[in-house]
């Protein structure tokens, strides 16, 4: 899970999510608010959110993949902090990505914040009252604001995701929740990541290779493109970051090709 690119939404669609969220700020109480949300997003408009859609997918890695797994096809609009529970960031662009069901659907509306560097789960329980969630930091690491990779780690041997080993104790709890609330370590997902790592060293043996042999920098642009355009782009960054140690065979190629870790 890497951190999503900064996109902005053309300019009218942005205004008309603000006035969708404008509606909603002004409806009242919490609770209130929370039943408008529900209403509006039930309601909402098909053509404009076909067009959110189009810029979301166009956001993914690979062939639209899950912003969260990075491997199953998005196709759903997920808000990261949830809408049940956040009723002023319903509307809100930077609370998207495009996720899959396996990842959304699980998630759902299970959330956690960190107060004073502890984890508080903030889920609201069936037919509990309509209160707001106690204020704190966010758990789940937020692909659209932060990297998440500053906080996670990947073993590319074993290909399970891991909480870093030098985090403090609140950063710790995030990585921890975000494993787990997203269920990170899925048996196919371990598959789907080692495929991805010979992916990954096959394009670089070939760029390397094509370095080698003198071709074109147009060639060379090309392939760097598609390095950085492939799913998984999580074993990528962590592939740049400790190939060397991780993966020795790989440790000349990243050397011979320096470009490529930008």
């Amino acid at each position: 899970m890497v951190r999503w690119p900064d996109t902005e939404l053309p300019a009218e669609i942005a205004h008309q999510l603000d006035l969708l969220q404008n509606a909603i700020d002004a409806a009242g109480n919490y609770a209130t608010r929370v039943e408008q949300s529900k209403a509006a997003w039930g309601g909402k408009s098909h053509a404009l959110f076909t067009q959110i859609r189009d810029v979301l997918a166009a956001m993914c890695s690979g062939a639209q993949r899950c912003a969260y797994c990075e491997d199953s096809a998005a196709d759903e609009i997920e808000h990261i902090y949830p809408k049940d529970l956040y009723p002023e960031r319903v509307f809100r662009w930077i609370n998207y990505v495009f996720a899959c069901g396996p990842c959304n659907g699980p998630k759902n509306a299970k959330f956690a914040v960190l107060v004073n560097g502890d984890l508080v789960l903030v889920t609201r329980p069936r037919g509990a009252p309509l209160v707001p969630p106690i204020d704190g930091e966010t758990a789940l690491l937020d692909p659209r604001i932060e990297e998440p990779m500053e906080y996670l780690s990947i073993d590319l041997e074993t290909f399970w995701v891991l909480e870093r080993t030098d985090l403090d104790h609140a950063s710790l709890q995030r990585a921890r929740f975000t494993i787990e609330l997203l269920g990170l370590n899925r048996d196919y997902l371990l598959r789907a990541r080692a495929e991805a790592f010979d992916n990954y060293s096959a394009r670089l043996h070939q760029y390397v290779a094509y370095k080698n042999e003198g071709v074109s920098n147009d060639v060379l642009t090309l392939l760097s493109q598609r390095i950085k355009e492939m799913n998984h782009p999580a074993i990528w960054y962590e592939i740049k970051r400790s190939g060397h140690a991780q993966a020795q065979e790989l440790g000349p190629l990243l050397a011979a090709a320096p470009e490529l870790l930008d």
